[in-house]
């Protein structure tokens, strides 16, 4: 079933650049499976205002991603949306909210954004409960893959890990605790991607692949993913993980997975994963509940159901003036 706004609803996803598994890719393919259209503003301080102008009047939703702040600059081409009447949907992952809780610049930048933005959207329930703290109220949206849930187990158990480890952050993504058990547990392979200097590669039983850009052929070689990150949202390969009936060793408390906080409950969790005589189970019957038919008709939804809030638009015409102003200012000087 088709939302009865999809065939004429366009969707433009900012903030983001549209490659691999980022987050708004994502959702667009999911939307777009409904019959939406959707286009890409990757840079919103680098597009030229015709252009912007022209964008903002082809769509009837913005939906905002942003890693970085948003900068004053940003804030004005949002509020320029606002201006001419378009909702700003702004989109919540484990990195933005981790840097709004902790960074007093980022935390200042969101609740001037929050503002003038219709609603906000996250995956997970954790990341809602996180920035309520920081007085910004999020709507959670079922998740969505950017394809059709697995939700097939191969009975076959390999035993190897999969972890995700890019080389930029490598001890955020817990390159450390990945050491400690590949050390601690010769007999398990782990299979690391995304790191492109292969640093555990002197280990016998670590097979470093770097970057990877279709996973398929790597999931028949593991039986499980280990994912220790210092702040996670809902990833992607947590959700695929789990909807092919493999273990998950996670660092946040989540139903079908082992919760790791520390070497002990990650020396249990690896000894459970080694003596597991069938696949994850609860991870498949989990995913099941999450990953439902309908995710990506309700995600379609909640944009299209976004509505500009009374008293925003009075804030966006002030926003965009006052940044108008601030960089004119600086420009001067």
């Amino acid at each position: 079933m088709q939302s009865s706004k999809a065939p004429h609803y366009r969707i433009l996803f900012a903030g983001e650049e549209p490659k691999g598994s980022s987050p708004s890719l994502t959702w667009a393919k999911a939307v777009a499976r409904e019959g939406a259209e959707y286009r890409f503003v990757s840079d919103l301080s680098k597009i030229d205002l015709p252009r912007w102008i022209s964008d903002i009047r082809w769509a009837d939703t913005i939906v905002f991603q942003d890693y970085d702040g948003p900068s004053d600059y940003v804030i004005r081409q949002l509020a320029l949306a606002t201006v001419l009447g378009r909702p700003i949907v702004r989109k919540w992952s484990g990195t933005d909210a981790l840097r709004c809780t902790t960074d007093t610049r980022f935390q200042t930048q969101a609740r001037r954004l929050n503002s003038i933005v219709a609603v906000n959207l996250t995956e997970a329930e954790h990341t809602r409960e996180e920035l309520a703290e920081s007085g910004i109220k999020l709507k959670v949206t079922p998740p969505n893959l950017d394809a059709s849930p697995v939700l097939r187990a191969d009975e076959y158990k390999p035993l190897a890990l999969l972890t995700y480890l890019p080389s930029m952050r490598p001890e955020f993504y817990g390159s450390r605790q990945v050491r400690y058990a590949a050390e601690r547990n010769p007999d398990i392979c782990f299979v690391i991607v995304a790191d492109d200097t292969h640093a555990l590669s002197d280990l016998p039983n670590v097979k470093s692949l770097g970057w990877i850009d279709d996973m398929e052929s790597i999931w028949p070689q593991v039986g499980g993913l280990l994912r220790l990150t210092e702040h996670d949202g809902l990833p992607r390969m947590l959700l695929d993980a789990m909807a092919r009936g493999k273990y998950v060793l996670f660092s946040r408390p989540m139903q079908g997975t082992w919760h790791v906080t520390d070497n002990a409950t990650l020396d249990a969790a690896l000894h459970a994963f080694k003596t597991a005589k069938t696949i994850n189970q609860q991870g498949l019957e989990a995913a099941q509940r999450l990953l439902r038919p309908d995710n990506n008709r309700k995600l379609l939804d909640n944009l299209t159901d976004a509505a500009i809030k009374p008293g925003a638009l009075r804030q966006a015409k002030a926003l965009w003036l006052s940044v108008r102003l601030t960089l004119k200012h600086k420009i001067a000087r």
